[in-house]
């Protein structure tokens, strides 16, 4: 059981740090076979069919964009500050940061919200550890390669 979970770690890991690598810095989208690999290692790990899988997927698909696209436009704010700081309306551009923040919080509770109607308690907990497990492992990798890039 082990090694089988970790041939597929390794395969997860593979197919991230190629995506990684390839793709722009906000453009980041998996290839078919990386959610291929992240569909079955969520069936595994989370005793879930298929068809749940690809709710999921889908949900966090949907969640990551929105919280994307909502950093996306904090970081111009910010920028914005950072350039203009005898800007007029600093106070609006300050409120607007603070708003975003409530927007990523709701979005996150409406994310959860939403994978309580398919899972269990544990089963999010397992998705979470998943999740954040994974990340990890491809930014170890990721940092890895830009090392070895530097030295070669």
């Amino acid at each position: 059981m082990k090694i089988k979970y970790s041939i597929l770690t390794l395969l997860v890991l593979t197919f991230l740090t190629v995506n990684l690598s390839f793709a722009q810095k906000d453009n980041f989208k998996f290839s078919d076979e990386v959610n291929k690999v992240l569909k079955s290692k969520l069936m595994e790990k989370l005793s879930i069919d298929e068809n749940t899988a690809e709710k999921y997927l889908t949900l966090t698909k949907n969640f990551q964009s929105s919280i994307r696209t909502l950093s996306s436009n904090q970081k111009k704010i910010y920028k914005e500050l950072e350039s203009n700081l005898d800007s007029p309306d600093l106070s609006s551009k300050i409120d607007e940061i603070t708003n975003i923040d409530i927007q990523i919080a709701n979005q996150k509770k409406e994310y959860y919200n939403n994978l309580k109607s398919i899972f269990t308690p544990k089963q999010i907990a397992q998705s979470i550890i998943l999740q954040r497990d994974l990340f990890k492992k491809v930014k170890s990798e990721v940092d890895k390669r830009k090392k070895k890039k530097k030295r070669d």
